[in-house]
């Protein structure tokens, strides 16, 4: 097992690797962010044109295998999708208050990488570099300094 498993990471972590790179480098574009949100609120609001007896419950279009979670996400199967895999750039950086903006699928691998360039860390930064910034505000995101900085959700200013 270790034979394919072993090799097959390394090959997963470089295109993983690579295709950020390759994103930063191509496709972010922070000044699309409002584009990017009034095409979800679109969504959204077209849900609420279908009758409420025949609304699905929404979810990401995020496929399962991209969440970091033990549980099967059979429920998307029954839900309509919404395509947010878009939302992945970092908008700004504010210095004098010491905030970054981001969006919610970006990494935290990609957001330390950023700030330590620039001379900062995240108060609380998660050693799984694929959790993404909006996975852990809204889930339970703890390192080993949330003894004194709080729980990942409790460094978020604004959602």
């Amino acid at each position: 097992m270790i034979v394919v498993v072993l090799p097959a990471s390394v090959v997963l972590r470089n295109y993983l690797w690579l295709s950020q790179l390759l994103y930063d480098l191509f496709l972010a574009n922070p000044k699309k962010h409002g584009e990017r949100v009034a095409r979800i609120q679109a969504d959204v609001k077209n849900r609420l044109l279908v009758p409420e007896t025949k609304r699905k419950l929404m979810c990401t279009a995020r496929a399962a295998w991209q969440n970091l979670s033990t549980r099967f996400a059979s429920y998307k199967e029954r839900s309509q999708k919404v395509y947010v895999g878009d939302l992945k750039d970092i908008l700004k950086l504010d210095i004098d208050a010491k905030t970054v903006t981001v969006e919610p699928l970006v990494e935290v691998g990609t957001v330390t990488r950023y700030l330590v360039a620039r001379g900062f860390m995240l108060a609380v930064n998660l050693e799984i570099e694929e959790a993404t910034v909006g996975g852990l505000a809204m889930a339970v995101g703890m390192s080993t300094y949330s003894h004194h900085a709080g729980l990942y959700q409790e460094t978020v200013t604004e959602y």
